[in-house]
């Protein structure tokens, strides 16, 4: 437990971790005692964290379901704004997570590099958390996200000259769930005829246009085609 570590740490990553650890855990009072001087210490956090539980009424035992007390807590975003000096933040779930639970209003003044897998969002929510880190932020990956409410060129033609990045990355979709599409960067999905060369164009371009600029690639529906993912 962070707690018990009697070290200062700047790097902490963690290949699978249970949502349920994050209810132990309170930085801000200090609770386990030493977890708010170790937050404060790291500088590149990296989890992988598991948002599915088993529901101990279900028939057989072992019904997977998302488990939204995470959210309903706000257990993580509590525990990540510890990290007053964070840079670097890489984060994967199990199931979509709203990303608004994730980040709170954290606002790391010196985070340049940002890698953000499985979260649904509202665009609110979402150019608040990169208007607050727009000064620092260099390096962004994004993978599996569902937008909720508008469309992604949109988004992410306002996002490009708000950011100054160097590096951007692509992966597994993008969805979004009032135009019902999404953009797939796995060859073989949602459909086999998806292939490599289709999915490498439209990633690349996608990533070319968040550093360099222009029109959003996926404006092209003959080039970058979309797909309903329902």
């Amino acid at each position: 437990m962070l707690g018990t570590v009697d070290v200062n740490l700047a790097s902490l990553r963690i290949g699978f971790l249970h949502w349920g650890v994050f209810r132990h855990f309170d930085p801000i009072h200090d609770k386990p005692k030493g977890t708010k001087r170790i937050m404060q210490s790291l500088q590149d956090i990296k989890f992988v964290i598991d948002t599915w539980s088993t529901r101990e009424d279900a028939d057989d035992g072992n019904e997977p379901q998302s488990y939204f007390g995470i959210e309903e807590q706000g257990s993580l975003g509590h525990v990540l704004s510890a990290a007053v000096d964070l840079q670097k933040l890489a984060i994967e779930f199990t199931c979509q997570i709203d990303f608004r639970y994730v980040v709170l209003d954290t606002h790391w003044p010196h985070l340049h590099t940002i890698d953000l897998d499985s979260v649904d969002t509202r665009q609110d929510d979402w150019f608040r958390f990169f208007e607050l880190h727009a000064a620092s932020l260099k390096c962004l990956t994004l993978a599996s996200i569902k937008l909720l409410d508008g469309n992604w060129p949109d988004v992410l033609e306002r996002m490009q000259p708000l950011l100054n990045l160097e590096e951007a990355r692509f992966g597994k979709d993008l969805r979004a769930v009032a135009s019902n599409q999404m953009w797939s960067f796995e060859p073989g999905y949602p459909d086999s005829e998806v292939g490599s060369v289709q999915v490498d164009r439209t990633r690349w371009a996608l990533e070319k246009f968040m550093v360099n600029g222009g029109v959003c690639p996926l404006r092209d529906d003959e080039t970058h085609p979309w797909y309903h993912f329902y």
